[in-house]
């Protein structure tokens, strides 16, 4: 509890720091509970079944949310496996550093450019995952840059994904979000390399435009077939000419929704 207290009042002073200093490389944090006293332990593990949570046992959030730290315990994608040596050239974060972080996050509106990896021990050496990021008083997320690219429907699940109208996601560039809209048209931007679903509206006033890129054409029907569909499509928010796009990579992606009758 002193420590909680003690880092309540160091907030100011980091925040200020973090304002002056907006980091874009990656951050790694040790997390070694069964070396670290019982008293002196700060944080809260849980799992749900497929996903783990590290609270950080500190009221420091909006609403007084704890930062909490999560990953799909399910998928290994986001996982790797390091040794001692290489852990000894990582660059460990604090605690202090990973809470101020957290705040940014936040007063970033949960947009972040930098991945946030825990390591645990395992065995003879450690595993890091990438990790998501939650204040759970507001159920908002920021999540890792890819989402896991699976032949399934599992990437609807993410928890803590924001359910946006199509027409708002130019206020969710470099966010994950899921939304849903009619394929106006399509184009074939450019032949076995680009190909686009237009959504809302044709170009260029649509709401936001779906990419496919070349790599992942085989993973989806012809765009054509597409026309005329109303989706429900999961993925990062990025701006293409100038307009909200999200690119995806598989039709697990999309799930198609019921026509609407005139």
């Amino acid at each position: 509890m002193k420590k909680i207290l003690f880092m309540l009042l160091l907030f100011p002073v980091v925040q200020g720091f973090a304002q002056k200093t907006q980091n874009t490389n990656p951050v790694y944090y040790l997390l070694d509970t069964a070396n670290t006293p019982r008293n002196d332990r700060m944080w809260k593990l849980t799992t749900d079944g497929r996903y783990k949570y590290f609270a950080i046992q500190c009221p420091c959030l909006e609403n007084h949310g704890k930062p909490t730290f999560f990953y799909d315990a399910v998928n290994k994608d986001n996982a790797a496996r390091i040794n001692k040596k290489e852990l000894r050239v990582i660059k460990l974060a604090n605690l202090d550093t990973l809470i101020a972080l957290a705040r940014q996050i936040e007063r970033n509106n949960y947009a972040r450019d930098f991945p946030i990896y825990l390591i645990e021990p395992r065995g003879e050496g450690y595993i890091k995952h990438e990790m998501s990021f939650m204040n759970p008083t507001v159920q908002i997320s920021a999540l890792p840059d890819v989402l896991p690219s699976k032949h399934d429907n599992s990437a609807f699940e993410v928890r803590g994904l924001i359910e946006a109208d199509s027409k708002d996601l130019g206020n969710y560039i470099n966010k994950s979000v899921i939304t849903a809209g009619k394929v106006v048209s399509f184009r074939i931007v450019e032949a076995n390399k680009l190909e686009t679903l237009l959504i809302g509206a044709d170009y260029p006033n649509q709401d936001f435009t779906i990419l496919i890129k070349g790599k992942n054409l085989n993973n989806f029907n012809p765009v054509a077939f597409y026309k005329g569909r109303r989706l429900r499509v999961v993925g990062k928010v990025i701006e293409y000419e100038g307009k909200p796009g999200i690119e995806l990579s598989n039709e697990s992606e999309i799930q198609f929704l019921p026509r609407i009758k005139n």
